[in-house]
């Protein structure tokens, strides 16, 4: 088979940004089966404004960079129909106010990779990463948030699809730097933890200092590297050199000092090492603590925390695999051509890192956390830290731990790097002399540089170490894996999590040659825990050996695959969500059925396939005028109502402080903002979604 038998379905790379009413959506193959009732939630970027057919808009795009389209399909008895929404935040109405006037290019906002952003206005919160069902104990209906990781999460009425508010206030959450934008750069958690027992949300917000930033460059790691080196070798010459002794003091004095005035405009920047724990109960101000080790030194976030999980006594963090250095910060660079975009990015960019670091903070410390205001001092929590092989992008965990001991169960996204993607200037790995295909230019340069791994641990969580572990690594299934869903997980509002989880359904993509770049090649050739020989690379991708898509289930218990199924060649799948049959037993983790979101080279689809047998498909969902590009997280709630929470956040009084110094920036939020986000009047069951009731 050659590599050209082997492409990426076109579909995950095209959508649209038409939003959908009550679309009825029709079975192309087999039925809706009994018991499958209810509402799936997805989100998907769509592109930004000025991007017509989708995300991949300029030589800069990245597949991910775009605004969130929130998809609803209501599926029962009558059939499926589909109901869609962008999620227009402040910051989208200002992007597309300045995207068509010259007069405002100043305040324009541009792609850097998987990042939007204006020098004027700030980041753009897109707002397309996960929905998330929560119920907190005063709630009289089932509320909804969708997230984004550089961003405030945002409130949803699950019935109209329409953003109510942010949650939190701007200075409730701290930024990576300059506060006196109006989108200030908030780094956080796409997926939130909630524990329906407790009422209590949990995320995580951090910054990185200047000195972490530059860290992520080859060059200054290299000579961070080397500095420790001519330290060590100072300090040796004592023994052989005269005045030893002063030698090693000038070279500890001259990088100490450029260690300063690095770290001195970090500061002017605002910009430093904080990591926050935040817990919100539903209604007014978050609570949050600063994250420190147990001798007092605060935690240092390297790549992004991307997601954390709770347990009945734990918040559980990790330092995830979706590095953010410069390359993904500032964009293709100064230098001209494609041959100086190149350079630029050789001399910018590292790998990820090849080890996961979780930090586990005991809840019993969180007994009053800082509600931030102008001069709050920051209440502190200790997390004891631990370091795992390979590196992890999502994980799930048992909420029982027994005895302290914390069961995590971690997809290892081994030599896998979400954040790099296919440009317009990149050679093909699998074809070296010609370019790659434009047809996939944007999407993750994620062509396989080795196999994945699944890996359970279970850590004792006092002391920080390992009681035991199991990694499973399986071909094809753990080729290219992708996404992971489980029974209640991450949350169903007020349903209670398993104690603990014996089944966990995970898609993989496969193999696909021509996502994988000669650039990529290069950063993960040296990749430490090498399982797949670059011999078999090589043959992969170049000889076109075919490794399929999957979808299969794993038993934790044994860490061994239970049940699959393979995908034909150029189906891929997209998100799955395990959605229990109505009427299952409360803890039965397989009767139920896995929704699949599917890419096919003729459509977007999706599956329902059996639960306790894979290879079983009821059904199989498609409309012409269903095009949601690459999916990313799901979730489900049986039943939805119109939002009747109270909580709010007065916009005018979050932004006016920032834009009060520029008369144009006032005018730009007084005709293009607040004129969408009113005070909610009183709910009125009239105004949802006829398609909604249910």
């Amino acid at each position: 088979m050659t590599t050209k038998q082997v492409q990426i379905p076109i579909e995950v790379t095209t959508t649209s940004k038409v939003e959908l009413r009550g679309l009825e959506v029709r079975a192309t193959a087999g039925a809706l089966p009994p018991g499958l009732r209810g509402h799936l939630f997805v989100l998907a970027p769509v592109g930004s404004p000025g991007s017509p057919s989708g995300p991949l808009q300029d030589a800069y795009a990245h597949v991910f960079n775009g605004d969130g389209m929130l998809y609803r399909f209501d599926l029962g008895e009558g059939g499926a129909r589909v109901t869609s929404r962008l999620m227009r935040t402040p910051c989208h109405y200002l992007d597309e106010a300045t995207a068509r006037s010259d007069a405002l290019a100043d305040y324009r906002f541009l792609n850097a990779g998987f990042l939007r952003r204006s020098d004027r206005l700030g980041l753009r919160n897109q707002l397309h990463t996960a929905p998330m069902p929560v119920r907190f104990p005063n709630d009289a209906t089932e509320r909804l948030i969708v997230t984004y990781d550089a961003g405030r999460p945002w409130e949803v009425d699950p019935t109209t699809l329409e953003l109510v508010t942010p949650v939190g206030r701007r200075d409730e959450w701290a930024a990576q730097m300059l506060h006196e934008l109006p989108f200030k750069p908030c780094l956080t958690t796409a997926h939130p933890a909630f524990d329906p027992s407790s009422g209590e949300l949990f995320a995580v917000n951090f910054s990185r200092s200047l000195r972490n930033i530059l860290q992520t460059v080859p060059f200054v790691h290299g000579t961070t590297a080397l500095g420790r080196s001519l330290r060590r070798a100072a300090r040796s010459a004592v023994s052989t050199l005269r005045r030893g002794d002063r030698l090693r003091d000038r070279i500890d004095e001259g990088l100490d000092v450029t260690a300063r005035v690095v770290d001195s405009l970090g500061e002017l920047a605002e910009m430093k090492d904080r990591t926050y724990l935040l817990r919100w109960r539903g209604d007014g101000a978050i609570e949050r603590w600063r994250l420190v080790t147990p001798d007092g030194r605060p935690i240092r976030i390297e790549q992004s925390v991307h997601q954390v999980a709770v347990t009945r006594d734990y918040v559980v963090a990790i330092d995830c695999s979706i590095k953010v250095g410069i390359p993904q910060v500032f964009g293709a660079g100064p230098l001209p051509g494609d041959t100086g975009r190149r350079l630029w990015r050789q001399l910018l960019s590292r790998p990820q890192r090849d080890m996961t670091t979780v930090y586990l903070i005991p809840r019993r410390q969180l007994v009053r956390g800082e509600r931030p205001s102008p001069g709050s001092r920051d209440v502190v929590a200790v997390a004891q830290r631990l370091v795992l092989p390979m590196e992890t992008a999502h994980f799930m965990a048992d909420y029982d731990d027994p005895d302290g001991i914390v069961t995590l169960y971690l997809g290892h996204s081994c030599a896998t790097d979400i954040a790099e993607s296919v440009r317009d200037f990149d050679m093909s790995y699998a074809d070296p002399d010609r370019p790659v295909p434009r047809r996939v230019r944007g999407m993750i340069a994620v062509g396989a540089m080795d196999i994945n791994r699944l890996g359970k641990y279970r850590i004792d969580a006092e002391r920080a170490r390992v009681v035991d572990a199991k990694v499973l690594a399986a071909r094809p299934f753990t080729w290219g894996l992708a996404l992971a869903t489980a029974l209640r997980s991450p949350t169903w509002g007020s349903a209670p999590p398993p104690a603990r989880l014996s089944q966990i359904y995970w898609t993989s993509a496969g193999c696909y040659p021509e996502l994988l770049t000669r650039f990529v090649h290069s950063l993960y050739e040296d990749y430490p825990h090498r399982m797949a020989s670059l011999e078999e690379l090589r043959a992969l991708h170049r000889e076109g050996e075919l490794i399929p898509s999957t979808v299969f289930r794993v038993d934790t218990r044994t860490m061994e695959i239970a049940d699959s199924r393979l995908f034909a060649p150029g189906e891929m799948p997209g998100t799955p969500l395990f959605v229990p049959r109505d009427g299952a037993a409360p803890d039965d983790e397989t009767d139920g059925f896995v929704v699949v979101s599917v890419f096919t080279p003729e459509a977007c689809e999706l599956w329902v396939l059996d639960g306790r047998d894979l290879s079983k498909r009821h059904c199989v969902l498609r409309h012409p005028s269903l095009d949601f590009g690459l999916t990313l997280h799901a979730a489900w709630m049986p039943i939805i109502e119109r939002r009747t929470a109270t909580y709010a956040v007065d916009l005018r009084r979050d932004y006016d402080p920032a834009i009060a110094h520029d008369p144009r920036m006032v005018e730009l939020f007084e005709r293009h903002v607040y004129p969408h986000f009113e005070p909610p009047a009183a709910a009125d069951p009239a105004a949802a979604d006829p398609a909604a009731r249910t």
